[in-house]
């Protein structure tokens, strides 16, 4: 019967050790590649001010991509489904904590198990480099709105509010039938992943 040579056996060993460790190595050392959505370019300002029992918002949004954007800015005042009536004054607010509250233009998603057909709002299309400015109106003292009636009342008094509006590439969010080119309509199942929101710093109202 043949014998290996201690030598063979050794360097069989090796290379079998080395091979193993470079192949641990590669599966230790492959970068983990994470796909992060960036939002869309766009510049926003916005100006929230306190006049006697109302805000007075005034938003300014500019699309700065290479792409169609889309504001989810047209609310109605009172929810459904189909097309909407916009109301310029429309918002939806909601508590943040620690005497603060957002007043938002946008979706807000619609909660699970929710019944009844989708409710919707308008949006507006901006071609590259094409703009849209609101001045939006909102009574005080802030009252708790969503479209499903599911978001916690405003607790406590509210010292601040941030204005927020939501925008999406027009590609990334499907439209609902009724709407037109420059005002297509959305629905709230929208509301997940395809919005980014652009918001106001927190403006003392107390």
């Amino acid at each position: 019967m043949p014998t290996r040579s201690p030598f063979v056996l050794v360097a069989a060993l090796v290379v079998v050790g080395v091979t193993a460790a470079v192949a641990g190595c590669i599966r230790r050392d492959k970068p983990i590649v994470e796909t992060v959505r960036q939002p869309p370019s766009a510049d926003f300002t916005a100006e929230v001010r306190r006049q006697a029992d109302r805000l007075v918002i005034t938003y300014r949004f500019r699309n700065t991509d290479q792409v169609p954007l889309v504001v989810l800015n047209g609310l109605p005042a009172i929810d459904g489904p189909g097309v909407p009536e916009v109301d310029p004054n429309a918002v939806y607010v909601h508590g943040a904590g620690d005497g603060r509250a957002v007043v938002l233009k946008g979706l807000t998603g619609r909660p699970a198990g929710q019944p009844g057909p989708p409710k919707t709002v308008r949006g507006t299309v901006l071609a590259p480099g094409e703009g849209v400015a609101e001045t939006v109106t909102v009574a005080l003292p802030l009252a708790t709105r969503s479209p499903y009636g599911t978001w916690e009342p405003l607790a406590g008094p509210i010292r601040s509010v941030a204005f927020c509006v939501q925008f999406a590439k027009q590609a990334e969010l499907k439209a609902q039938p009724g709407g037109d080119g420059t005002h297509p309509v959305y629905a709230h199942e929208n509301a997940t992943g395809a919005p980014f929101d652009k918001c106001s710093a927190d403006v003392p109202i107390d």
